[in-house]
């Protein structure tokens, strides 16, 4: 069998590895045409990370909340309590456009986040199908391995609206060579509160991690990051972090809320899997 991890590397790392070829746009409402299921990502007047609206009071902001629940995320994936298991996850769940379109970039006042224009890129798994909708940004990370702190996290969220549940990939990111792709994603930028930048973007799916033979991948159930924090999530992170050049880092930091990221949740008798492949 080959590798998982170069190819899932290729899938999630695409935009932050590879060119891409658009050009900038203007500005237009960031609400048009967004559907419900990533509606919790983009409200920007009813939670906040500090404060009176902060994590502690998430629970109280809006009616059907599950943000105080059993199975919630952000976690600290304690490595040496991991239980080696087999995904569900294949490469054969993976059927993504050789070239996908970025169509904007938002700022929601909680983080940046980049839109897909297609809904061909999809991930099947237990027999749904996901769509691909956006990534987006939280710095530091949400997510911690033996309570080490990355300084970014970049989810890339699918959606299945059947029945309202999620798969993310997640990537951490620490300090490296500097990203072209990155470089032109923060062409975008910077980008004010509530405003929505057209980026029309083509992005070929290639492998640019084709020389990577190894590689972990953690998974468990859990929930949104973010109000109302829904327990429905199937996460995959990626142990192997990304390099970015520092400044590129800040640049994007400076555009969040300082430390827009949910502290770790009780893991509540869940189980942590992994995988390493070679």
């Amino acid at each position: 069998m080959k590798s998982l991890i170069p190819k899932l590397f290729s899938l999630i790392v695409i935009l932050f590895i590879f060119g891409c070829n658009g050009s900038r746009k203007d500005t237009k409402d960031s609400t048009e045409g967004k559907g419900n299921e990533v509606e919790a990502i983009n409200k920007t007047d009813v939670w906040a990370y500090q404060g009176e609206t902060g994590p502690k009071f998430w629970t109280r902001l809006e009616e059907g909340s599950e943000c105080g629940g059993i199975r919630q995320s952000p976690i600290n994936i304690n490595t040496f309590k991991a239980i080696a298991g087999d995904f569900d996850l294949r490469l054969s769940d993976f059927h993504y456009e050789n070239a996908t379109e970025v169509k904007n970039v938002i700022n929601n006042g909680h983080t940046i986040e980049y839109e897909f224009e297609s809904e061909n890129n999809i991930l099947k798994l237990a027999e749904r199908q996901y769509i691909l909708k956006q990534f987006h940004f939280h710095s530091p990370s949400e997510h911690t391995l033996d309570g080490v702190r990355f300084p970014l996290e970049i989810h890339m969220v699918h959606f299945e609206p059947e029945t309202n549940s999620y798969v993310v990939l997640a990537l951490f990111a620490k300090q490296g060579e500097t990203s072209k792709t990155f470089r032109f994603l923060l062409d975008y930028l910077p980008i004010d509160i509530g405003e929505s930048k057209e980026v029309s973007a083509l992005c070929d799916f290639e492998d640019p991690l084709s020389t990577l033979k190894t590689g972990t991948l953690y998974h468990y159930e859990g929930s949104l990051t973010t109000p109302p924090c829904t327990e429905s999530v199937s996460w995959y992170i990626l142990k192997e972090p990304l390099g970015l050049a520092p400044e590129q880092i800040d640049r994007l930091k400076d555009l969040m809320p300082i430390n827009n990221y949910r502290l770790a949740q009780p893991l509540n008798g869940r189980i942590v899997s992994f995988k390493t492949f070679n």
